[in-house]
This record gives C-alpha cells, sequence and structure tokens, in this order.
C-alpha cells in the first residue's frame, strides 16, 4: 500500500497492517524493525518529509539514460554521445586553438544553473583551492581532447580522462563538457564518475579549471613557440613511507611545505595545525 500524493494522519497509518507499514517503510530504504506503534510513527514521519519510494536497478538506469539522453539535446539540436565518437578527436596540440573562450564567468554561470549558491560558491572556491584544482595540478586529469562535431555545429564536445582521488589504480572517469564554440557557453557535462549526472563533480571541474586556466593564460590563441603547455602524462604510483612525502598547499599560486615526516607525528601535526590550508590528502613523491 502506498499512499501516493494523498495526505494522511498519524491515525491513518495506524488502520495499516504491520505487513503494510513494513512494506512502506522499506522500499524507502528506512528500517522496518520494531513494534507496530513504532512502525505507524516511522511510516508518518516519513510520509510527512515525503521521503519518496527507492528506485528499482531497472526503473534507475532507465532514469539515468532518459537523464543523459537530454544532456545531449541542447535547445532543439540532438547531438552526438561524446563517449561513442571514436574518430575526429583532436588533442591539445591540434585542437587547443579551437577551444571556446571559456571564462571564470562561464563557469559561475554554469554551476549557478545546477545548484543552490550556497554549493556553487563551494566548488567555486574548489577551483583555486580545492579538489578541482588538484586534479589539474598534480595531472590526474588527462590531456583535453576537443570535437567539433561537425563544421556546421554551433556546438562541440571536450573530453579528458581523470584519475579517481580515492581509487588510484582503478580505472579513469571520463568527463566532458558541451559549450558553444564562439561564446563558450556551457551547455551540459557528464562524468563517468557516481555523481556524472549531476553535471558538477569535480572531474567536470578539473576539465573546466585546465580549459578557463588555458584561456585565462592566452594558450588558446598562442602561435609562438615560447608558448609553453605541459600535457599531462601517465605516471605509475608506487606506495610510499609517509616519511617519504612532501606535503603540499592546494591553494593555486602558493607554493609546497616540506614536512619531514621522520620527526613523528606529534610533529607533523603541529605543522598542519599551524598551516591548515595544507591540503594533507595531496602530496609529492
Amino acid at each position: 500500500m502506498d499512499p501516493g500524493d494523498q495526505t494522511l494522519g498519524l491515525n491513518d497509518f495506524g488502520h495499516w497492517k504491520v505487513e503494510a507499514l513494513k512494506r512502506f517503510l522499506s522500499c524507502r530504504g528506512l528500517s522496518s524493525s520494531g513494534n507496530k506503534e513504532e512502525l505507524i510513527a516511522l511510516a508518518f514521519a516519513a510520509h510527512t518529509m515525503k521521503i519518496p519510494p527507492k528506485q528499482s536497478a531497472l526503473e534507475k538506469q532507465i532514469s539515468n539514460n532518459d537523464t543523459y539522453t537530454n544532456l545531449l539535446k541542447i535547445s532543439q539540436t540532438k547531438l552526438p554521445d561524446p563517449l561513442q565518437l571514436y574518430e575526429n578527436w583532436q588533442d591539445e596540440k591540434q585542437g587547443m586553438r579551437h577551444w571556446p573562450p571559456i571564462f571564470i564567468t562561464d563557469l559561475t554561470k554554469f554551476l549557478m544553473s545546477y545548484e543552490s549558491e550556497d554549493t556553487a560558491k563551494q566548488h567555486l572556491n574548489q577551483y583555486k583551492i580545492g579538489k578541482a584544482y588538484q586534479y589539474f595540478k598534480s595531472e590526474w586529469l588527462k590531456e583535453v581532447y576537443y570535437h567539433p562535431v561537425d563544421r556546421a555545429s554551433l556546438y562541440c564536445f571536450l573530453r579528458a580522462k581523470c584519475t579517481p582521488s580515492q581509487s588510484l589504480r582503478s580505472d579513469a572517469h571520463t568527463a566532458w563538457i558541451c559549450c558553444e564554440k564562439v561564446s563558450g557557453d556551457i551547455k551540459s557535462a557528464y562524468c563517468t564518475c557516481t555523481a556524472g549526472y549531476e553535471q558538477t563533480c569535480n572531474h567536470v571541474a578539473g576539465l573546466l579549471f585546465r580549459v578557463e586556466y588555458a584561456n585565462k593564460m592566452g594558450y588558446t590563441s598562442c602561435t609562438s613557440s615560447k608558448c609553453e603547455w605541459v600535457v599531462p602524462k601517465e605516471k605509475s604510483l608506487e606506495p610510499a613511507m609517509i616519511k617519504d612525502m612532501t606535503f603540499e598547499r592546494s591553494q593555486h599560486g602558493k607554493a609546497g611545505i616540506d614536512i619531514d615526516a621522520s620527526q613523528g607525528r606529534e610533529e607533523v601535526q603541529q605543522v598542519l595545525e599551524e598551516q591548515p590550508d595544507i591540503d594533507q590528502g595531496i602530496y609529492t613523491e
């Protein structure tokens, strides 16, 4: 039994059988243990809080497929799936001069469209001092590839692989963004990570940061041999002792801070407390 959009009171749930109450709670991922009075209270609270039933695996897959399809519908244009495009991708050496003019204003507009103001501000802050910046700085975000879709298209794709931060030896995530070629207006984004359908995961953020940085520094329009742009390389990661690691600030524009871990736990903790903006999860060997 499910009340749907009906408004039910505590007494209404009191007329339900125990099995019905348990089904109501279980399908919402809530505990269904307890006596009948407790189940009634839990069911009423869940109904009042409008906790929806959890989707089945099939329902979730269908929902995700619909969401992904909508990401490829820009205005009245249906774009191809960039994950299924295997030809005509241009690496940074060939394609950077075609990169759209994406700047911080474009990032702000895009994030504000899909997130609350506080969350958007947090993400924008991370472009300079958080994980998104570290994906770029530490070269976990790999080379960015450009695809024009076709000559007549107003839109293009930018795609890159990114090493997962929680499991560095796992397969890399693939992030892409779709934007207007001329204006740099970001239309949609996706990543193969678990948060990819939200369009604003840190892998997408890292990709946007790299493109924004290239535009800001003039690399996208540079034709001189003096213009230097480092393409991220594949690198192996070997286990290391904490005493052999160098902890660095994640903040853009500030030098790393060496910590001699051999001094002991207390000395290391003292340094970290004195420098609270050190990202303790980022290190270099």
